[in-house]
């Protein structure tokens, strides 16, 4: 499948696209709209059980005659490093409405949390890494679904945090608005390599 018809089918069929091609994710370090390259992943998982294709937001992907990617604005959500030192109930928000790019996109999870807060139309959400400065991830899960809050909203408890135990290997998280509502999904995988196959979709909002 061509990168442009892979992003007409996400942007429209966002589930039934998970579930059958893999979606990976480069992050960038800064929060805000940027412009990436949306292409065929540089490794095709192959086998039985085997995703249709793969397919990455970033670099580097596969550029050929028969496979050119494409340009794509998305929101980027940055990962909360494990350096940085943060009060888990003051924490950075990234607000999703109904501006922009209609594609959100954050780095890959793997011991991270995602959390949600829907509140007065739009989503706020951000991407936080456990270790270093902070707690486990099974405990940073714990703790943003217990005591998490988003700057601004100190008396609203989140809506969802996909963490730990959700997923067991690795996680893509991305955001497709559709018809002007944004619906975010995670998408879980496990193995790597040429191996690497899609074991659930989990719809967040």
């Amino acid at each position: 499948m061509r990168p442009e018809t892979a992003l007409y089918q996400l942007g429209r069929y966002p589930a039934v696209f998970l579930r059958n091609y893999a979606i990976l994710i480069s992050g960038s370090a800064v929060s805000g709209l940027r412009n990436v390259q949306f292409g065929h992943h540089t490794t095709q998982p192959r086998g039985a059980g085997a995703p249709n294709e793969a397919f990455k937001f970033g670099q580097p992907v596969v550029q050929s005659t028969t496979s050119t990617p494409e340009t794509v604005a998305v929101h980027n959500v940055r990962m909360i490093p494990n350096t940085e030192s943060i009060d888990l109930a003051d924490l950075e928000a990234y607000t999703l409405g109904g501006g922009g790019p209609d594609i959100m996109v954050t780095g890959q999870l793997s011991d991270c949390s995602f959390a949600v807060l829907s509140a007065g139309g739009n989503h706020l959400v951000a991407h936080v890494q456990s270790g270093g400065v902070r707690v486990r991830p099974a405990e940073l899960k714990a703790i943003l679904q217990q005591t998490g809050r988003f700057h601004g909203h100190a008396g609203q408890r989140l809506t969802r945090v996909f963490g730990r135990g959700d997923y067991t290997f690795f996680a893509s998280v991305l955001g497709v608005r559709v018809v002007d509502q944004w619906q975010i999904y995670a998408q879980h995988f496990t193995g790597a390599g040429l191996s690497f196959r899609i074991t659930d979709v989990t719809r967040l909002v």
